[in-house]
């Protein structure tokens, strides 16, 4: 009896393991397979945290989530992403010569091509950088660890304190100072040891510029009578505070009559006798300027500020990551990430946030073949066209409906949104039609096709088709909660996906084929809920998946008769959305701010 028992047991752990327990749609098992080989070439989002101007056509800012953005005056290109490990502090002294520290002792050093790693003999957390020379460093960081770099290694100094320390600079004649927690002020003369300037219990200070040895401003947190910004001057602090709010994240100064900082509630110029707030933008991390008087600030969500002269440009950077809706590419080449905070476009080298994002969220994007015009629709009735990688309106749809889904064919345009709304541009002049929707369903949620009569569209329990002049349903499907997804191969070689409402707390994903006169079921499953379909290079119906049951994505192959569950236990436990392939058969998965990149197909 036992040993049934036993049986039965390791026969439902092996139903269990291999997903054959969507025998109850027996046309269509599922066949788990090795993980593919997949890189990492897009972190989650993660905001703004400094940033060091070399000059007006050469501008670094650092991101806490791995990301490195450089600017040449006309584009933000994200030029390294270093896996998502999280970097503080940046400082430099040529275009080919910028070091960054953070998270485990790690220090990167920039030489023009590589970010390369150093080693710094510490495991703790770096928060800063700053050096006179290239061969005279200091990093500070926690536990009131201080680093130095004489041009060949780093060593560590004793601080004597344990103290976090969260700022560090120096005055033009060597002398160096470092702030932290408890208020503590920190000053090496050339040639002496660290030794305590100020000390209050309490006070948290994040950052500190010295104009001279005998004269420098610090800032931080008030905490109780204790002021968010002092100055230091002939042996004397004075309070320096009128017009600051209450924390302040960092400070740069081009002279002692124009000093920046920067905090929670925007940016303030101190004018040699008050602060002035100057910029509202909130959430502002880091601060500096260049010899030339080029002046950035970064902000914490994705932006950056940048002054040249007397103007003010903001750029998105792309400092936050995406949440990707959609990808879309015309070649491996030339690949567009639609979401939010940023949508970016690889031009074959680097990654580019694109400017003049809409508020909202964008959903999708459709181009040429040729990347030469690209579309984007997303929250609200105005369709987007990118032109040198800044988004302009195009057209605002009559109908007002929000949109969802683009797709074209030629000089055509189709354009799908709410309560069923489908806007078509013919090549001349755009026109409206109202779908039939069923009870409960208002969205139009996908179209594809393979020419300007033979568009299909995903819209609440209906598949419906245009055939170059009138749109009429070829698929209703009572019991499904709503279609979601199409990909199309050929006018009678199509596939949607979707949802069957089960109960009131669960549900289960279909996919059904259209053979240009019947539709079939070709997967019935609880397991996977599919967030995307597409046709591979060879013609191969992919699906990007959630694998409910072992909380990990998946792809699903269909090979002509089975689905092959490809499943990835060593990326993060996130579905796959969205996804694109490749001209070369690459593939491109979202994975809730990552994007991962399949290797050689």
């Amino acid at each position: 009896m036992f040993r049934w028992a036993l049986i039965s047991c390791l026969f439902l752990i092996f139903m269990f393991l291999t997903g054959c327990e969507e025998s109850s749609s027996s046309h269509t098992p599922l066949v788990p397979e090795e993980d593919p080989a997949f890189v990492k070439i897009l972190g989650q989002p993660g905001g703004g945290r400094d940033v060091w101007v070399h000059s007006a056509t050469d501008i670094f800012a650092l991101a806490i989530n791995g990301h490195v953005a450089r600017f040449d005056g006309q584009k933000w290109r994200l030029i390294d992403y270093l896996g998502g490990y999280m970097h503080n502090g940046i400082w430099g002294w040529s275009a080919d010569e910028v070091v960054m520290v953070g998270l485990n002792g790690s220090i990167r050093r920039f030489d023009g091509n590589d970010w390369n790693k150093e080693t710094s003999y510490t495991k703790k957390e770096l928060f800063d950088v700053w050096g006179l020379e290239a061969d005279d460093v200091y990093a500070v960081g926690e536990g009131g660890t201080i680093l130095h770099f004489n041009g060949t290694d780093w060593a560590l100094q004793s601080s004597r304190i344990s103290s976090d320390l969260h700022g560090v600079h120096g005055s033009p004649d060597g002398h160096v100072f470092a702030v932290g927690e408890d208020g503590i002020v920190l000053h090496k003369a050339p040639g002496a040891a660290w030794a305590v300037l100020r000390q209050e219990s309490g006070q948290t200070l994040r950052g500190v510029w010295a104009a001279a040895s005998d004269w420098l401003v610090v800032v931080g947190e008030r905490a109780g009578d204790q002021p968010c910004a002092l100055f230091f001057s002939a042996d004397e602090w004075t309070v320096g505070e009128s017009g600051l709010e209450d924390e302040l994240g960092d400070v740069y100064g081009i002279s002692q009559t124009e000093i920046w900082a920067v905090g929670h509630e925007g940016a303030f110029r101190y004018d040699g006798d008050v602060w002035i707030p100057e910029q509202s933008d909130r959430w502002l991390t880091g601060v500096h300027a260049a010899v030339d008087g080029t002046l950035a600030l970064v902000q914490e969500y994705t932006n950056v500020h940048v002054r040249t002269g007397g103007d003010w440009d903001v750029w998105n950077a792309g400092l936050g990551g995406v949440l990707a809706n959609s990808i879309w590419g015309a070649s491996h080449q030339d690949i567009l990430l639609v979401g939010t905070p940023a949508t970016l476009r690889f031009d074959g080298t680097a990654w580019i946030p694109q400017q003049n994002i809409p508020e909202g969220n964008l959903h999708e994007a459709w181009g040429t073949s040729d990347g030469g015009q690209v579309f984007l629709v997303g929250y609200g009735s105005q369709i987007f066209r990118l032109v040198d990688d800044a988004l302009t309106p195009h057209h605002e749809v009559a109908s007002g409906a929000e949109l969802r889904c683009i797709w074209g064919w030629g000089d055509q345009l189709f354009v799908g949104g709410s309560e069923g709304w489908v806007s078509h541009f013919d090549g001349a002049t755009w026109s409206d039609v109202q779908l039939p929707m069923s009870d409960g369903h208002q969205w139009v949620r996908d179209i594809d096709g393979v020419g300007a009569d033979a568009v299909f569209a995903a819209a609440g329990t209906r598949v419906f088709r245009f055939d170059g002049s009138d749109w009429e349903p070829i698929l209703e499907l009572d019991d499904i909660w709503m279609l979601d997804e199409l990909a199309v191969k050929a006018a009678n070689d199509l596939h949607v996906a979707g949802s069957r409402d089960e109960d009131p707390y669960g549900y289960s994903t279909v996919v059904q084929h259209f053979d240009g006169s019947d539709w079939t079921l070709i997967l019935e499953t609880e397991r996977y809920n599919i967030s995307e379909l597409a046709i591979d290079p060879d013609g191969t119906p992919v699906a990007a998946a959630s694998d409910f049951f072992r909380d990990n994505p998946a792809l699903l192959r269909w090979n002509g008769a089975n689905w092959i569950a490809e499943l990835f236990e060593t990326v993060r436990p996130v579905g796959w959305d969205p996804m694109w392939i490749s001209d070369q058969g690459r593939l491109y998965l979202g994975q809730d701010g990552d994007l991962w990149r399949s290797r050689e197909p």
